[in-house]
């Protein structure tokens, strides 16, 4: 089964590329945005799109059970950068009546295995220009099967910019269920995107990243990265919740908590399908602390190797002269995928603590919370456990002098 894939896109570009879009976006008001768009839907009128008759991009598969009319967008068959002001121009001539009613907007990313700058140059135009009746009538923007940089894309446009957004309607499904309150939508979904959504397809999802993965209990680098930073995606997501949401690390005893066993468990099951928008969705932040601690907790192979355990013997008891000397030795015998993620979490520590006036997590409460979940030995021993103090030594004397080991970002 073949992919589009268009590798103008990775992680690094990515992030470079939203850069640029958060400097430029600029949402004009809707009279302005309404005259431009006439101005366009005249254009379109007279504009000829025999260049997309054989694509099957588009498809309204009328009104469900509810009464809302679902119009599907198939990723698939988008043309290349050449047409993309032409695409627009397509988009709103045929969605211009249909969107005097409620409607979802389903747009098919399945079976497109990269983003494309030309993706999202038409997908801004989209998000922009949009006169105010494409959000007041829109009920929710579903997209099918978002790649992991899809995600990315769309949870920083949506967390930075302003004004009107169809975005703040998105909503990431996995499956067709949907559209099965729409009579017959099979035979509306183009072949070559058809074969993605049978039920052979969604059960076995590798192609489009949907194959279900562990999201616990495993050693580190047996996650996928995002390479950019280096860190597991997991972490980057469940971190990225505290900087979409500053004041959740405002929460009272925040990590020392335990969040709902339940919700923790349908984020669970929402990262091993690489649907990380669920995260962002969660009210509760003490569930996604717990998250966070438990990729480290359950690490068959703790961050700090356990053979390295044996150097903070006694360490409760050393000057701090000498703390500085084990700290570093330690810290530079990591590997360097370890190290990465040390400094990861160091730096989102340290943000917890300029807010311990709310949060009332000192250094030590902290260190008490996280030390055993990245530093143990093989296997315990009584002795082990009556000198647990010294990895919490370890990790509070690195939250207290961390500029002396580490070049902070907080």
């Amino acid at each position: 089964m073949e992919t589009k894939n268009d590798p103008d896109l990775n992680l690094v570009s990515m992030s470079s590329l939203i850069q640029e879009e958060r400097k430029s976006m600029r949402f004009k008001p809707n009279d302005e945005r309404l005259t431009e768009y006439l101005q366009n839907l005249q254009m379109a009128r007279y504009e000829d799109f025999s260049c997309f008759d054989s694509k099957s991009i588009f498809v309204d598969f009328g009104t469900d059970a509810s009464g809302c009319r679902n119009v599907g967008w198939f990723g698939l068959n988008f043309p290349q950068s050449s047409f993309n002001e032409k695409l627009y121009l397509f988009f709103i001539k045929t969605m211009d009546k249909i969107v005097d009613d409620r409607y979802n907007l389903i747009y098919f990313n399945s079976g497109v295995s990269s983003l494309s700058k030309s993706q999202v140059a038409f997908l801004r135009e989209v998000f922009q220009s949009l006169p105010e009746k494409y959000h007041a009538q829109l009920e929710t923007f579903y997209i099918m099967h978002p790649s992991f940089l899809l995600q990315i894309y769309v949870f920083f446009l949506r967390s930075f910019s302003w004004g009107p957004n169809l975005l703040t309607k998105a909503q990431y499904v996995w499956n067709t269920d949907i559209l099965k309150t729409t009579a017959s939508w099979r035979s509306s979904v183009p072949a070559n995107v058809l074969e993605f959504l049978n039920d052979e397809s969604m059960g076995r999802q590798s192609s489009l990243g949907q194959k279900r993965r562990k999201v616990f209990g495993i050693n580190l680098n047996e996650y996928p990265m995002a390479e950019e930073v280096g860190v597991p995606k997991v972490l980057v997501v469940l971190a990225s919740y505290f900087e979409r949401y500053p004041d959740a690390l405002k929460s009272e005893n925040i990590f020392r908590i335990p969040g709902s066993k339940s919700e923790e468990e349908e984020i669970e099951d929402a990262l091993s399908r690489d649907d990380f928008e669920r995260v962002f969705s969660v009210k509760d932040p003490n569930v996604v602390a717990g998250l966070f601690k438990r990729v480290f907790r359950e690490m068959p192979d703790p961050l700090f190797p356990s053979e390295h355990y044996e150097s903070i013997k006694g360490f409760a008891k050393l000057t701090q002269d000498e703390k500085d000397g084990v700290t570093l030795a330690m810290i530079d015998a990591m590997p360097p995928s370890n190290r990465r993620v040390f400094k990861f979490l160091v730096d989102l520590f340290l943000k917890v603590l300029t807010l311990k006036k709310y949060n009332r997590m000192e250094t030590y409460s902290l260190s008490v919370v996280f030390a055993p979940n990245i530093m143990r030995p093989k296997k315990y021993e009584q002795a082990d456990i009556l000198n647990a103090k010294n990895p919490i030594a370890f990790f509070e004397n690195v939250l207290r002098n961390a500029d002396r080991y580490f070049i902070i970002t907080t």
